[in-house]
C-alpha cells in the first residue's frame, strides 16, 4: 500500500510538470480575442494559435478560450461545432465537440471520448446508461496522449442546478491514473491504464478539490466506495494537515468524525476513521476544513 502511495504521488509530479509551464502568453492571446468577432471555427483557431510556437501553448489557448466564452445550460441540445459557436451555451457533448473542432483546425491531434463520469455519492456503484454519458477528450501533445475535460475546467455544479461559471486547472490536462478517478470510457482504448468497469463503479467519488491535495494524501484501505471503515495516508511533511481533515456524516443527524488513531510509517502518517456507530448507507465525506475531497457510503 506503501508503494502504491509513492507511485500516486508521482504520477501526480508528472501532472505537476505539465503545469508547471508558463502559460501565460497562451492565457493572455485567449482573453485577448474576442468571442464576437469571430464566426469561424478556422478563423478564430488560427487568432488563437498563429503566435504561439508550440503544440502544448496552442491547445492551451484553444482550450482556456472556450472556457472563458462557453456557458454551461443544462437541457441544451446544441452539440454541433458551429452551433456551439454561434449560441456559446450547451453541455458536456458541444464543449467536447468544439474543443476537437478547433483542435483539428490547428492541426493537433485530439478525439471526442464518450464514457461516464461520476461526481456524487450516488454514482457509487451505479449502472452505466447509454442516455447517462458525459463527453471529454484525448489529445496527442508531441506524441504524448493526455487527457482533458473542458466542460469540468469551465463550471462548477454548486448544486440545486446552480452551475457556476469558474476555471479549474485540474482538468486541463491529467495523468491517465488521476483522471480515472472520475472518468471511464465506453471505449477502454481511451482509458490508458488497467482499471476495469467494476473496479470503476466501486470506487469512492473524487471531488474536484482533491486534485489540489493528491500530492501527499490518498486512501489506504480499503479502497471502495462502501465502507465500515477508512484509513486515510498522508505524507508526515504535512502532520499539522491530521487535525484538521475529518469526515463528515449526512445522514439522520449530521456528525462529524476525527480519525481515532494515527500510525506512523515510512514518512507516512495513517489516519484511521471508525464508523462502526453510524448508521448504514449513511454519506461520509471526507474533509479539510471545509473543503470536500472524497465521497463514501457507510456499509
Amino acid at each position: 500500500m506503501i508503494r502504491f502511495f509513492y507511485f500516486f504521488v508521482f504520477l501526480f509530479f508528472c501532472a505537476k510538470l505539465l503545469c508547471q509551464h508558463n502559460y501565460d502568453m497562451a492565457d493572455s492571446v485567449a482573453f485577448d480575442v474576442s468571442s464576437r468577432k469571430y464566426t469561424s471555427i478556422t478563423k478564430l483557431t488560427k487568432a488563437l494559435t498563429k503566435d504561439l510556437s508550440n503544440d502544448l501553448d496552442k491547445f492551451r489557448s484553444i482550450f482556456r478560450w472556450i472556457t472563458i466564452n462557453i456557458e454551461y445550460e443544462i437541457g441544451s441540445k446544441i452539440s454541433a461545432p458551429s452551433e456551439v459557436l454561434r449560441k456559446k451555451k450547451c453541455v458536456c457533448k458541444g464543449y467536447a465537440n468544439l474543443l476537437k473542432a478547433m483542435c483539428d483546425a490547428a492541426k493537433l491531434k485530439c478525439v471526442y471520448v464518450s464514457g461516464w463520469a461520476k461526481g456524487q455519492i450516488v454514482d457509487i456503484n451505479w449502472r452505466f446508461k447509454k442516455n447517462q454519458r458525459h463527453g471529454w477528450n484525448a489529445v496527442n501533445i508531441d506524441g504524448k496522449w493526455m487527457l482533458c475535460d473542458v466542460t469540468w475546467a469551465s463550471s462548477i455544479d454548486i448544486g440545486g442546478d446552480t452551475i457556476v461559471q469558474e476555471f479549474d486547472e485540474s482538468y486541463f490536462i491529467m495523468e491517465p491514473e488521476l483522471f480515472a478517478l472520475q472518468h471511464f470510457p465506453a471505449d477502454k482504448k481511451w482509458l490508458f491504464t488497467d482499471q476495469n468497469k467494476i473496479e470503476f463503479k466501486r470506487q469512492p467519488v473524487y471531488y474536484p478539490k482533491y486534485f489540489d491535495f493528491s500530492d501527499f494524501i490518498t486512501i489506504a484501505n480499503p479502497d471502495q466506495g462502501h465502507c465500515k471503515y477508512q484509513e486515510i495516508a498522508i505524507s508526515d511533511t504535512i502532520y499539522d494537515f491530521v487535525n484538521e481533515l475529518y469526515f463528515q456524516i449526512y445522514g439522520v443527524q449530521d456528525t462529524i468524525i476525527f480519525a481515532n488513531k494515527v500510525k506512523h510509517d515510512d514518512g507516512l502518517l495513517f489516519c484511521h476513521f471508525d464508523f462502526k456507530s453510524i448508521k448504514k448507507k449513511s454519506k461520509a465525506v471526507l474533509k479539510y476544513k471545509n473543503t470536500s475531497l472524497i465521497g463514501f457510503y457507510i456499509r
